[in-house]
Formats: structure tokens, C-alpha cells, sequence
């Protein structure tokens, strides 16, 4: 059987590590930039104490913006459906 890893132990073999602080975490699932450590310009997975996957950031102008995000843990915040928009409308 094929072995499975976890998101974030399966970046962190692939990527430069940045361990995240409390307030970062927050920050990028929100799709914000945070501080940029000076890792330089390439792709970055920032974990969070856990050690799981948050965000794969890049540096520019600065500030380690978010490529991409993993939704956080709790329910997905969805708008209404179609179905419901044209209930309203």
C-alpha cells in the first residue's frame, strides 16, 4: 500500500520550512502577507507549532505573501446556493 504522509511533512521535504508565530497563522489563512523572514524570493512552506501545512509563501516587496492557503480546521463559510439566491431575488 501506498504510504501516506501528511500535508505538511510532505512540503517540508520538498520546501524550505518557516515555523509560523500565532498571530502569522491567523494572517495567511486570511490570505494576508506577513513579516518576511529574508528566505529569499523562492516558494516557502510556513507551518504552523503543529508542524501542519498553512500556507506556501513567496517573498515580494518585502513581505511573505500567501500562493497558496489551506483552509483552516471548523466549517467552510459558504454564500447561498443558486438555488437560494434566486429564492431571494
Amino acid at each position: 500500500a501506498p504510504e501516506l504522509w501528511a500535508l505538511g511533512a510532505a512540503a517540508a521535504r520538498v520546501l524550505p520550512v518557516r515555523e509560523l508565530a500565532g498571530d502569522e497563522v491567523a494572517e495567511l489563512r486570511f490570505g494576508r502577507p506577513v513579516a518576511s523572514p529574508g528566505g529569499g524570493p523562492g516558494p516557502v512552506a510556513a507551518l504552523d507549532a503543529e508542524g501542519d501545512l498553512v500556507a506556501v509563501v513567496a517573498d515580494a516587496r518585502g513581505r511573505a505573501r500567501p500562493r497558496f492557503v489551506v483552509p483552516g480546521p471548523g466549517p467552510v463559510q459558504s454564500g447561498p446556493s443558486r438555488a437560494e439566491q434566486s429564492e431571494c431575488g
